[in-house]
Formats: structure tokens, C-alpha cells, sequence
């Protein structure tokens, strides 16, 4: 692509912020680097300010958020940027229902890339209304583009990537493993099982407490849950603290050491180490756009037991690559905690206790799934893989193969 094409870009903010739609954001402009680019971020308040190249990234212009607008998913003023730098394609990345909420702004100017999450297993109005609300509806899943091809709905589909130079078996991983499983006190001879992400109550975190009392009731306390999430988050329907004392696995669960800021988290290579002296990856999620942790323990050769809905069936390969625990039942998702309405899955707590202990019983068996799942993921979803089909994606644009939607 020549490098004078001027995009315009809109997501989380990636200078000082660690959810993954802004680590995304920074990869895509990485894989993308050839372009001139103009960057709304959002929840950023600063000045408008060109920030200098820093090799992977490109230099790029830096827009703020509205100053009065604090909904930290969307720009109410992008008309008036794309007014502005006149971009010849917008990429806009958040959940479909935000993506979709700006065409009630009537955006003109440019064909608009929508990068959508979609993190339930069944068809929603808010699907159809996303593919059809932007010029290149873009979704990161199979089970996604499964769900749009069932209703006839053309959508290009791009993966999440997983930074192959961040996490891995790289640089002093196993000195870096070793030190930080010394800082949490967990013995050698413990086995880590390992939860990586926000205490959602789309997570279910309230299904890992009740795992570990029945893994506990199996095998004793020869192992440790680990935990590496905010255990005050604001959006759980559960007082994980209560949850875990209640449940009698105080001395089997520890959450890693007190972050002063979640959103930004913590450096990569401290993650890496932390996926790295794992021996299983756990998630009892209720559905997941894609699951960039169950991954990146994956490049570090870590097999997972996660609940049987969206990714994980496509992470799983039919079981090479790890284990997908049966739903239970269906929770109807809180107003104050996720969009009213969603039925979300629980995993069966006694089956994923079971799958969990015999995968710590028989670690050929590990090792050979990790070892799959690692060669899954550099396959799939790492750079060298994906920025050759996002550069198709803005070819598309550019080449004029595909025009703007009339609103």
C-alpha cells in the first residue's frame, strides 16, 4: 500500500491504557505501518499532538475524546475529524453494539471499517444491525462468521493478534518464572493453575471459586489457583474475597500482588513470567469475542480448560489443544453489569474440577497440548500471519471495490 493513504482510526487509548481493544489498536498500526494514520482514542482528554515514531509503531496523529463526553466506547464528534483529516477509510474497533451506534451520527467521507466483538454463541439484532450499519463489517472468529453466513450476511473476518515478541518461551522466561513464583510464595512442588483477566461477571468468576472447592475436595491443597485480576472490580455480581473465604479455599487461591493501576496493568515481560509458570490455563467465561489470555499462555506452551462456547471450541481443535467444559445452565445477564437479556453459559463446576486434575495428574498429556496450542496460535493469530489480510482489508477500501453505505 503507498504509504501517503491517511486512515483514520478509533478505539480505546494505547499510549498508557492495557485493555486489549488498545493493545489491538497498537498491533493493527504496527501491521499497518505503511499508512498515514490519524488516531481518535478513546477515554484520552489531552491536546490534539503528533506522536513521533517509535519503531514497530508509526508516527500518528493523536485525536482526543469529546472533552464533555465520558462514555469511554464512543466519539460523538468523528464527523468532525474525519472533516478534518479527510482519511480515506475510518477503522473503528469496540463491541458491535458501539460500532453500530455511529450511524446515528450519519458519518460521510470515507468507507467505515467496523472491527466488531461479538461474544455470544447465538444470533442477536445487534449482529445484523452492525454488518449492516458500516461500508466492511470486519469480525475476529469463526463462530462469528459462522453466525453471519447463517443469515447471509458477507463479513470479512480477521483474528485478534497475539504479540509473539511479548509472550513466549523468550529471553529469561524460566528465571523470570522461577522469581515470580518465589515472590508469590507458592512451593515448588505446588501445581499453578492460572486465571489471566477482568473479573467480569461475564467471566463467571464465582464458578473458579466453586471449582477450586471441588478440585480441593479431589486432590487436597496440592495446588494453587492464581488469580491475576482486580478483585474489587466494579462489574462482578459476587464479592470474589466473600466467595473464596466462604468457600474454605483461602489457601489454595491467592490473586497476585495489588496492581495500582488495572487499567494499565503490568509490564509485559512480569505477564510472560506469570503465564510461564503455569501449568494450566483456566477461564469459566461466558462467552468471549476472542480470549487473547487463553492465547498468549498458549505461545508460552500452556494448555487450557475453559467453558464450551465461542472461542473456545475453535481454540480447542477438537481437543488437541485443550479441554472444553460442558454448560451447566444459562444465567440472564444484570442492567448495572452487562446489556439486559444476554443469556450467558456457566460451566459445570464438578466437570471442569475433574478436567483440571487430570490434566495436573498427567503432564505428557500437558505438554503435548501446549505444545499444539502453541503451534495453533503462531499459525493463526500472530502479526507475520494477520497483516497481510488487514492490508486486504484497506485495499478493498482503497481500490474502490467497495463504496459507502447510503444512511
Amino acid at each position: 500500500m503507498a504509504s501517503n493513504r491517511k486512515v483514520l482510526g478509533c478505539s480505546d487509548y494505547f499510549e498508557n491504557f492495557g485493555s486489549s481493544y488498545a493493545r489491538q489498536s497498537r498491533l493493527v498500526l504496527e501491521m499497518l505501518n505503511d499508512l498515514s494514520w490519524t488516531y481518535v482514542a478513546l477515554a484520552y482528554h489531552g491536546p490534539i499532538i503528533q506522536i513521533g515514531e517509535k519503531p514497530p509503531i508509526p508516527r500518528y496523529l493523536l485525536y482526543p475524546q469529546a472533552l464533555d463526553y465520558y462514555n469511554p466506547h464512543e466519539e460523538p464528534n468523528l464527523q468532525r475529524v474525519i472533516n478534518a483529516e479527510k482519511p480515506e477509510a475510518v477503522w473503528i474497533y469496540e463491541d458491535a453494539q458501539h460500532v453500530a451506534s455511529y450511524k446515528n451520527q450519519n458519518l460521510s467521507g470515507a468507507p467505515i471499517i467496523g472491527y466488531f466483538a461479538w461474544d455470544v454463541d447465538y444470533h442477536g439484532d445487534v449482529l445484523d444491525k452492525v454488518i449492516r450499519n458500516v461500508d466492511v463489517p470486519v469480525c475476529f472468529s469463526d463462530f462469528t462468521e459462522n453466525l453471519a453466513h447463517d443469515r447471509g450476511h458477507d463479513v470479512e473476518k480477521v483474528y485478534n493478534c497475539v504479540d509473539e515478541r511479548a509472550f513466549g518461551n523468550i529471553g529469561t522466561f524460566e528465571e523470570d518464572a522461577a522469581f515470580i513464583r518465589n515472590k508469590l510464595g507458592i512451593a515448588p512442588e505446588k501445581k499453578i493453575i492460572l486465571y489471566v483477566g477482568a473479573l467480569h461477571a461475564r467471566k463467571n468468576p464465582e464458578t473458579l471459586i466453586a471449582m477450586a472447592r471441588e478440585l480441593k475436595r479431589l486432590r487436597g491443597d496440592d495446588f494453587v489457583l492464581v488469580i491475576h485480576g482486580n478483585p474489587d472490580f466494579s462489574l462482578m455480581t459476587c464479592d470474589i474475597l466473600v466467595e473464596m473465604f466462604s468457600s474454605g479455599v483461602q489457601d489454595v487461591v491467592m490473586f497476585t500482588p495489588h496492581v495500582d493501576d488495572w487499567n494499565i496493568g503490568i509490564p509485559p515481560r512480569s505477564l510472560n513470567a506469570i503465564y510461564n509458570m503455569a501449568d494450566v490455563f483456566v477461564s469459566a467465561h461466558g462467552g468471549e469475542g476472542f480470549g487473547l489470555p487463553a492465547c498468549e499462555a498458549g505461545l508460552c506452551g500452556k494448555p487450557f480448560v475453559m467453558t464450551d462456547c465461542t472461542t473456545t471450541r475453535e481454540f480447542s481443535d477438537g481437543g488437541r489443544n485443550g479441554v472444553a467444559v460442558p454448560v451447566a445452565y444459562h444465567r440472564m445477564s444484570e442492567k448495572n453489569v452487562m446489556p439486559p437479556g444476554v443469556a450467558r453459559p456457566v460451566p459445570d463446576h464438578v466437570k471442569f474440577a475433574e478436567e483440571v486434575s487430570a490434566l495436573l495428574d498427567d503432564g505428557p498429556r500437558r505438554r503435548v497440548m501446549g505444545q499444539r496450542f502453541k503451534e495453533h496460535v503462531q499459525s493463526k493469530y500472530t502479526q507475520h500471519v494477520l497483516a497481510p489480510k488487514w492490508k486486504a482489508v484497506f485495499e478493498k477500501c482503497f481500490a474502490n471495490h467497495v463504496g459507502v453505505k447510503e444512511i
